[in-house]
C-alpha cells in the first residue's frame, strides 16, 4: 500500500468515525461502529449502528451505510467501492459486502472483533486493518461500560475455534459464487 492510499483510507475513516461521534452526541449507549462507502473517491453513503436507536437488531454499521445508498448505485459502482468501517464486519455485513460485490474494506481495527475477515479475503475481497488505537480503546470502553448491549448485538457465542478457511479451494469457492450469479472482483475488466 503507499503512503497516499493509507492517507487516503484514514481520511475516509476519520468520516466514518465523525459519523459515530454524532450518534454518540444523541444516544450516549449507541454502539459504536461507523461505515462510509467511498466510489471513486467520493463518500456515497454512511450509516451507524442502530440497534440503540431504532431498535434494530440488523442495522449494523455497515448495513446501515449500504441501506443509506438507496438504490441510486449501480452494481458497476459498487464494483469500484471501497467499504471503510470502524470495526471488522461481523458474518451479517460480511455477507452484505459480498452481495453488493464490494472488492475492498478497509477496518479501523480487528483487535476487538475479527469473525469475518478470513471469509473475505478467501472469497477474494481485499481486507486493510489499520489498527487505529482511537478506535480500539473507544470499542473496549464500550464493552467493558455496556456488556449488554455489546453481547446483544453480536449474539455473543463462548469463544470458538476459528474455521480453516485457508483450507478453502479458491476455485470451488468461485465457482460455487458464480453459479449463484454473483460477478467475483477477479472476474471484471480493469
Amino acid at each position: 500500500m503507499t503512503a497516499n492510499q493509507l492517507e487516503l483510507d484514514r481520511q475516509f475513516l476519520a468520516q466514518a468515525v465523525a459519523a459515530v461521534d454524532e450518534a454518540l452526541r444523541l444516544e450516549p449507549r449507541a454502539i459504536p461502529i461507523g461505515a462510509v462507502l467511498v466510489i471513486d473517491g467520493v463518500v456515497r453513503a454512511s450509516g451507524t449502528n442502530q440497534r440503540i436507536q431504532q431498535n434494530n437488531p440488523i442495522l449494523h454499521g455497515e448495513t446501515s451505510c449500504l441501506q443509506n445508498t438507496g438504490t441510486s448505485i449501480t452494481e458497476p459502482e459498487f464494483a469500484r467501492s471501497t467499504l471503510y468501517t470502524t470495526l471488522s464486519p461481523c458474518y451479517m455485513c460480511a455477507g452484505a459486502a459480498l452481495r453488493f460485490k464490494i472488492p475492498r474494506v478497509v477496518v479501523a481495527e480487528n483487535r476487538s472483533f475479527q469473525e469475518s475477515e478470513l471469509l473475505l479475503r478467501a472469497l477474494g475481497v481485499e481486507v486493510t486493518v489499520l489498527d487505529d488505537e482511537g478506535c480500539y480503546l473507544r470499542m473496549k470502553q464500550f464493552i467493558e461500560d455496556y456488556p449488554d448491549v455489546w453481547f446483544g448485538d453480536i449474539t455473543y457465542i463462548p469463544p470458538r475455534p476459528q474455521p480453516d478457511y485457508s483450507q478453502l479451494d479458491p476455485a470451488l469457492a468461485a465457482k460455487h459464487w458464480r453459479k449463484l450469479g454473483f460477478v467475483l472482483p477477479q472476474d471484471l475488466e480493469p
